[in-house]
């Protein structure tokens, strides 16, 4: 992502507009060439030689030093990086330490360069080892293990995206229009959304769907996470025939502004991963599930799950029995507390037994969301709360409860 100083944009009349740099820009594809050519071939170094090299390729390009310092930061996040380090490296400090204060303190009148001398025969090593391997866990020493590569126009169209994942991140509510979607591109869209915990109203028109997502801004409760989320989201929706988004965006003591974007801005998905994007958490369920539930099946949701009117949920599961009996899971974590309490009030009227919920236990223990939670009977048969994610026992109790 490209933080707060890198984002590029204007307001006008409430209006906010990214500032999207063209794709078929020699002097852009140029630089993003030199720059990728630079972090491909970067596997051994450090940080601070890489970002050495990135410099020198920066300030020798015609591109506007923002754009330039853009691109490389996201770069920088297909870069994997040795973080682990040297655990020995904090004990080797204090003996390098030692044995300098010793010298310093000494009688002996010492030059810099007899200094340094002294000091590497005491330890073993040369001066410029020692140097070397001193700081070698601090950051800009960090070596470099690994690059996703990718295309100069790729990187260009990822810097786009990039500007408006950044504003988002500052938004209050993410509304989503999808007038000509395909039921199976909805269906990885909406798959997408719940493996980022992001909830959602979704509702049908006569022309397609409408999605509201409450953005960070509206939320207590690690808001910067669910920032990251809802950026990491909005990729999916330019795999989508037409859109349409609006969101409320505040950026620091600013006025709130309006970002209004369709597909006629030109954006392209720069990735096709989350189409397949399965987390880890869902292996991990379905194995132990299965293993103690041998005539249960649980996968991923595949489709939506109709509400009362013209509304719509998207589970995260869906548990089949080999009779053929169905359920479907919507799980609901910290930041979910108006959603939660909004499907509750629909479920208690309706009845709904097909749908089962799980509420996780920071949620659960709120005030008033333990006191709806008691209060509900519905809940009681069709609920249960969980910590990160359910667990097969839970899972394997509650559907004993609701079949029978």
């Amino acid at each position: 992502m490209l933080t707060k100083d890198l984002i590029r944009y204007k307001t006008t009349k409430g209006k906010i507009t990214p500032s999207f740099v063209r794709v078929d820009n020699s002097n852009l594809l140029k630089l993003a060439g030199n720059l990728i050519a630079l972090f491909s071939n970067s596997a051994g170094l450090c940080r601070e030689e890489l970002l050495e090299q990135s410099a020198q390729a920066r300030e020798s390009s015609t591109v506007g030093n923002l754009v330039a310092r853009g691109l490389e930061k996201l770069l920088l996040d297909r870069t994997d990086f040795d973080t682990v380090g040297d655990s020995d490296l904090p004990s080797y400090r204090e003996v390098v330490f030692k044995e300098a204060n010793q010298l310093l303190n000494s009688d002996t009148e010492l030059t810099f360069q007899d200094y340094r001398l002294q000091l590497g025969e005491r330890l073993g090593q040369t001066a410029d080892a020692i140097q070397s391997q001193l700081f070698g866990d601090l950051p800009m020493h960090q070596k470099i293990i690994h690059f996703r590569n990718i295309s100069a126009e790729k990187l260009l169209h990822r810097y786009n995206c990039a500007q408006v994942q950044g504003l988002l991140i500052h938004s209050s509510e993410l509304r989503v229009t999808l007038p000509k979607s395909r039921t199976g591109s909805l269906r990885q869209l909406f798959k997408y959304l719940r493996f980022q915990q992001l909830l959602a109203s979704i509702q049908r028109t006569d022309s397609g769907y409408e999605i509201t997502i409450d953005g960070p801004l509206n939320l207590f409760y690690q808001t910067k996470k669910y920032g990251l989320s809802l950026a990491l989201f909005f990729p999916g929706i330019l795999a989508q025939p037409a859109w349409k988004i609006e969101a409320d965006v505040q950026m620091g003591r600013r006025k709130k502004g309006r970002l209004i974007l369709d597909e006629s801005s030109q954006l392209k998905p720069y990735s096709v991963r989350y189409l397949d994007y399965i987390p880890r958490e869902i292996s991990l369920l379905k194995g132990t599930f299965e293993a103690e539930n041998s005539d249960w099946q649980i996968r991923a949701a595949e489709d939506f799950f109709p509400l009362p009117g013209d509304n719509y949920c998207f589970p995260d599961f869906e548990l089949i029995h080999s009779s053929g009996e169905f359920y479907a899971l919507e799980l609901f974590h910290p930041w979910h507390s108006t959603q939660l309490r909004e499907r509750l009030n629909i479920l208690e009227k309706t009845n709904e037994s097909n749908l089962l919920i799980g509420v996780a236990t920071k949620l659960a223990k709120e005030k008033q969301i333990k006191e709806h939670l008691d209060r509900s009977s519905w809940f009681t048969t069709n609920g249960f709360t969980f910590r990160e994610i359910p667990s097969a026992k839970k899972l394997k109790t509650l559907l004993k409860n609701v079949s029978g």
